[in-house]
């Protein structure tokens, strides 16, 4: 059971419902782990089903893990920039410019995971399954939406930023 449990909510963090972590607070994020738990097991997958979900999960799980360690060197690269007061202007904002064009492409290479993760899934489900699932992500991406509107709503007005004040003059 602790298996199962453990895979569930794995397979949450995967698809994704956990990507608003800065919108919603945290009873909401557990209430979304709780539906996609109980989800999960009205699927009834079989137990060759639950092993292929596993494999699926650890194999992307990994290269998931990679880009994030990329975004978060990315990160520290740019955060050097920012802080060496001996580059030039002109070479700033070409750093900034390759920052956002690399953090971009991470993100869509993590947006490509996330709907191979799907695909595979849902390839191992059977036919009420796949419809059931498929159903279930419809509503879920309705409700992270919702949670991003909120978060945004929540959020305070864009601060002029430093390459903003040192770009648009």
């Amino acid at each position: 059971m602790k298996k199962i449990l453990s895979m569930l909510i794995v397979c949450v963090a995967v698809c994704g419902l956990t990507a608003c972590s800065k919108g919603p607070d945290q009873s909401t994020a557990a209430t979304s782990v709780q539906k996609a738990q109980k989800f999960y097991m009205d699927l009834k997958l079989t137990e060759e089903q639950r092993q292929k979900t596993r494999e699926i999960r650890e194999s992307q799980r990994a290269q998931m893990e990679n880009i994030r360690k990329t975004m978060e060197e990315k990160r520290k690269e740019l955060q050097l920039v920012q802080d060496n007061v001996k580059i030039d202007a002109k070479t700033r904002k070409a750093k900034y410019d390759q920052y956002r064009n690399d953090m971009e492409d991470l993100r869509q290479q993590m947006e490509n995971l996330r709907k191979e993760y799907d695909s595979k899934f849902e390839a191992i489900l059977d036919g009420k399954q796949r419809r059931a699932y498929r159903d279930y992500r419809k509503d879920q991406e309705k409700e992270i939406e919702e949670m991003k509107k909120e978060a945004m709503a929540q959020r305070a007005p864009k601060k002029e930023g430093f390459f903003d004040k040192l770009f648009n003059k």
